[in-house]
């Protein structure tokens, strides 16, 4: 075995050994098998050598001068152009970038259109039956047992759904290669997600570095669970610093409450900002960084809040007019 193939070897078990649990992981490889998709196994120069896929990564051979240097495991899975990631609790997937957020039940309430749109437990929808259900995905939490459907065509759409680690991901959309490519992009206990937040809001995994050239919009429940969760882009994330850094200290508050309430942390390359804004006495409300306790702002909250968010806050916490756009 040469260098190389010994680097190649070694990079190979690393990956393994940071690969996610097996668990969740198996059901969705049979629901691949049951699809039939076809495996290519590769040979590799003269030898019997098969590519191995990793589930966590891609593995890239560098260097344009004979390929000498070492292969690198990125350690996030990638994100298929014109996707991006959404994540519930342990669960995360890949949607189509333009799919909105909203409820997939009440499409005629917005003058009739059935634009795909992704709905969470959380999500508020409104009180009107609109007959034939919307497109796009439905997250619900489920019971214990991991469960998939293959897609099958309901009233002129394909749905299909799959669920595990007690979360189940209903897809339904126009066309079957849709709903087959969410399903097939499910992931179970990445820590972090593919977005870059921790999967429990107070126990970031050991090692764990927000991202260097971006920025991380990590959305909890009440008790410390993810429930959604954004990728900055590096400009996007510089903003969201400088609204921060331009926070005032906190001055008096009222209408205390002493309900837990949902939290966000925002992922900047210069460290965490935690902002609580919900359910908590005034005490512990505000914007938390590097052990400074600064007020609510509108600009912080912009940034807190992101696409997709709906709940209900105070008077006099500063809520943007408008959310933030998807993309």
């Amino acid at each position: 075995m040469n260098r190389f193939e010994e680097e190649l070897h070694e990079a190979l078990v690393a990956g393994a050994e940071r690969a996610p649990d097996a668990t969740g992981l198996a059901s969705a490889a049979r629901g691949r098998a049951r699809r039939r998709r076809r495996t290519t196994l590769a040979a590799v120069a003269a030898g019997v050598v098969a590519a191995v896929a990793l589930p966590l990564g891609v593995l890239a051979a560098t260097g344009g001068d004979g390929g000498s240097d070492v292969p690198t495991v990125l350690d996030r899975p990638a994100v298929a152009p014109g996707m991006r990631v959404e994540s519930y609790h342990q669960v995360s997937l890949q949607v189509p970038a333009d799919w909105e957020h909203g409820g997939l039940s009440s499409w005629c309430a917005y003058g009739g259109d059935r634009s795909p749109r992704v709905e969470r437990p959380d999500t508020i929808v409104e009180l009107i039956g609109c007959g034939r259900p919307g497109l796009g995905v439905r997250l619900t939490e489920a019971g214990d047992a991991d469960s998939y459907d293959a897609p099958r065509l309901v009233e002129g759409d394909w749905v299909g759904q799959q669920t595990q680690a007690g979360v189940r991901v209903e897809v339904r959309a126009t066309d079957e290669e849709t709903v087959d490519e969410v399903l097939d992009s499910i992931r179970v206990a990445l820590d972090p997600d593919p977005n870059g937040c921790p999967v429990v809001r107070d126990l970031p995994p050991e090692g764990f570095a927000w991202p260097e050239d971006g920025g991380s919009v990590c959305r909890y429940d009440a008790d410390g669970q993810l429930v959604q969760s954004e990728l900055l882009a590096e400009a996007d994330a510089a903003a969201a610093a400088a609204a921060v850094a331009a926070a005032p200290g906190r001055g008096a508050m009222n209408d205390c409450a002493n309900a837990p309430g949902e939290s966000v942390v925002l992922g900047l390359p210069d460290g965490p900002a935690r902002v609580e804004y919900s359910g908590l006495p005034c005490s512990d409300r505000g914007v938390f960084v590097d052990g400074r306790h600064l007020q609510l702002t509108r600009d912080v909250m912009r940034w807190a809040l992101s696409p997709g968010w709906s709940g209900s806050v105070t008077e006099w916490v500063p809520v943007p007019d408008r959310l933030r756009t998807v993309g």
